[in-house]
């Protein structure tokens, strides 16, 4: 809503018609005048155009709206232009009065026009009610939003600061379109609310794991474990080289039972061409018998191929034996070796078992040289956090020992800001008090300095007007005088031509004892003196008139004033019905003197409430801003505490860790030979490298001559 003009007739201090056109201005003007100029009278002009009452407390004066200076017979009025985005409205409203002559108050009137096609269309409704209903529909505003967020009333904007928040946000509701951010507010709340809700089941879990969880009762646990996993795989080697052992052995086993096998054939065939020796043998000679006999040369010569083939056979078979005996006995020899063999087998075994935990202690070295640095950044950022936190700390426990005092000062802020109301009010009260009893004083003197002027100006309208009827007298007895003297003058004239015994035309006496006589002097003069009194006469008259015109000049000065004394007392019940609620009323306009005084000390009382009350704002918004530093302080308090204990945790961590591979390492060494530890870890594992290649190379010789032996037997035997 802007307003763009303002007609006002016979309200308040505006007599007759006055119109202020708000277009004249910039979008931020400033009204401004002495008390009682009529500054809230605008406010509660647009008040009463609207929502036919004036604004706040002063909705109660609806008719004392109406100019006490207008007639009768005139009207107080109220027209308002304005505009609604890029609609232009009109309404005009007249107070209820009461016309002269009549018995009943005319009700109020009010109409609304809109401007269209450069033309104002009435839009009123014969019915009030009704037409009061656009005009609501047309501003969008009930009368305590438009109190709350246009015209702010006097004295109400503590009572707008005192509103709860829920009543703020109703208020701002209506000025601002905020719904949708209402509403993203409210789903951010849901959010936030499920979001606390699973940080507090985190942070409950959490709470139960550090009951059930106990690092000392961890590290006690994982040694075991780390120990029993040792044992179990010390066990597992140990019973891995058992069935090595055993499979070996089991190999080697059937090796020599195959062997014997074989070697038992090889005898069994030695033998059976042994007992076949006496049946050659028999052959021989009969074959001898039959050559001496028959000549059979086939046969002699097929039996002499078979002594050949059998004396070759017997030669290779012997030749065999020998080896076989040879190779025999380098197996058995072989086989004594062995024991000396697996024991440099195992212990190559376990030296290439140590060469590889010697490999992991190196590696573990350089993982406790990674770990002592990384604890170290450990313990340099915890002792940092911990400084941090200290100073927070602190820093958190002076805002709030800051906050408490604070919080002691805004204890008695209602009684402090209704002081100050009072203060306020009381001396706002007595400025226009001051005012008022200034303007009585002066209209009291104007008053009494006029009256007096008045009944100064009657006495001597009064002197005058005697002193002009004494000279009306005067000049009656005068021009009576001047008639005697024109008589006896023409007495005179007629006695000078007188005789003795004729009569006289005048009485018709002739007898004429005593004659008139005239002088002509005595006539002028009385005729002067005619004039000199019908000149006081009219200068009297003049005086007079004057005088009047004085009198009714001061008669109606002083009533003014009498008036205006009268005026000072309305005002001053106007005040007081303003202030009804308040003790310090005065019930007759007081003394300025005595009104200096009480002013003096409301002064004081105010500045006194005013003080407190500033103190009391500053403290409430040093309070708020502490507030939000303690809030955000506790927020980095909470950060700093949960970046100690992940700190905490991960120092353990480390140092738990460190302290393992200190131990793995310390173990590395443990079943070492003194022999084959040096200096350092890598000359160490030179060491160990080179004795299981030593180891290696001794059980492969023994293999390899083994492997040899069992391939001659083999091929003997084949």
């Amino acid at each position: 809503m802007k307003p763009e003009i303002l007609t006002v007739t016979n309200i308040g201090p505006f007599v007759s018609k006055h119109e202020i056109d708000f277009t004249n201005y910039d979008s931020i003007f400033l009204v401004s005048g002495k008390t009682g100029a009529g500054k809230t009278t605008i406010f509660d002009a647009i008040s009463y155009v609207f929502f036919s009452r004036p604004q706040g407390a002063r909705a109660q004066i609806l008719r004392s709206m109406r100019s006490q200076f207008a007639s009768d017979s005139e009207t107080a009025e109220v027209e308002l232009i304005f505009t609604m985005g890029n609609d232009r409205y009109k309404i005009f409203r007249r107070l209820p009065f009461l016309k002269p002559g009549h018995k009943h108050e005319s009700p109020e009137e009010v109409s609304l026009a809109e401007f269209k096609n450069n033309e104002w269309k009435d839009l009123s409704d014969t019915n009030k009610r009704e037409t009061d209903k656009k005009i609501a529909n047309i501003i969008k505003l009930s009368e305590k939003e438009f109190m709350r967020i246009v015209l702010l009333p006097q004295g109400k904007f503590a009572e707008f600061l005192r509103e709860n928040s829920n009543q703020k946000k109703e208020t701002l509701a209506q000025l601002f379109p905020i719904s949708k951010y209402t509403e993203l507010m409210e789903l951010a709340k849901e959010k936030e609310k499920a979001e606390k809700e699973k940080i507090q089941y985190i942070e409950s879990s959490i709470k139960n794991i550090d009951k059930n969880f106990s690092i000392d009762a961890y590290k006690i646990e994982r040694e075991k474990l780390i120990n029993d996993l040792e044992l179990s795989k010390k066990n597992y080697l140990q019973a891995s080289e058992k069935i090595r052992k055993k499979s070996e052995e089991l190999r080697e086993a059937k090796i020599l039972k195959q062997k014997q096998k074989e070697f038992n054939e090889v005898v069994q065939e030695i033998n059976a061409i042994e007992l076949h020796q006496d049946s050659i043998a028999k052959m021989k000679e009969q074959i001898q018998k039959a050559q001496k006999a028959l000549s059979l040369s086939s046969q002699a010569n097929s039996i002499k191929k078979l002594n050949i083939s059998i004396n070759e056979n017997k030669i290779d078979i012997e030749n065999k034996i020998k080896s076989l005996n040879t190779i025999t006995e380098n197996l058995k020899k072989l086989k004594e070796e062995k024991p000396i063999i697996e024991k440099d087998r195992e212990k190559a075994l376990e030296l290439k078992h140590k060469f590889k935990v010697l490999e992991r202690a190196k590696e573990i070295e350089k993982e406790l040289e990674e770990k002592n640095k990384k604890l170290e950044d450990v313990k340099v950022k915890k002792n940092t956090s911990e400084t941090k936190l200290k100073n927070i700390e602190t820093e958190e426990k002076e805002l709030e020992e800051t906050i408490i005092s604070l919080e002691k000062i805004l204890e008695n802020f209602d009684e402090r800001n209704q002081n100050y109301e009072n203060a306020n009010n009381e001396l706002t009260y007595k400025k226009r008090i001051l005012e008022i009893s200034k303007k009585n004083e002066e209209a009291q003197k104007l008053f009494s300095t006029h009256t007096k002027a008045a009944n100064k100006i009657k006495e001597e309208l009064e002197t005058g007007i005697k002193d002009c009827d004494i000279e009306k007298n005067r000049l009656q007895n005068l021009e009576e005088e001047e008639k005697f003297e024109q008589t006896m003058q023409k007495a005179a004239t007629i006695a000078i031509n007188l005789k003795e015994d004729e009569a006289c035309p005048v009485c018709g006496s002739t007898q004429h004892p005593k004659l008139a006589v005239s002088d002509g002097n005595t006539l002028y003069s009385i005729q002067e003196k005619i004039k000199s009194c019908k000149r006081n006469i009219e200068k009297l008259i003049n005086e007079k008139e004057n005088l009047d015109k004085s009198y009714s000049d001061r008669k109606r000065d002083s009533e003014i004033h009498k008036m205006m004394i009268e005026e000072c007392k309305s005002n001053l019940k106007n005040l007081n019905n303003e202030h009804i609620k308040y003790e310090f009323q005065y019930q007759e306009i007081p003394e300025l003197s005595e009104l200096k005084n009480a002013l003096e000390e409301s002064t004081k009382k105010y500045q006194q409430a005013s003080k407190e009350i500033n103190e009391a704002q500053q403290a409430n918004t040093s309070k708020l801003n502490y507030e939000k530093k303690l809030k955000t302080i506790k927020n980095q308090k909470e950060k700093y505490h949960n970046e100690l204990t992940e700190l905490k945790l991960e120092e353990t961590s480390i140092a738990s860790s460190k302290d393992e591979k200190e131990k793995q390492y310390k173990e590395s060494f443990k079943n070492l030979d003194k022999d084959i530890i040096q200096e350092s870890i890598d000359e160490t594992i030179e060491n160990c490298k080179a004795q299981i290649l030593l180891l290696d190379r001794k059980v492969n010789n023994y293999e390899e001559t083994l492997s040899e032996n069992n391939n001659r037997q083999s091929s003997l035997k084949n």
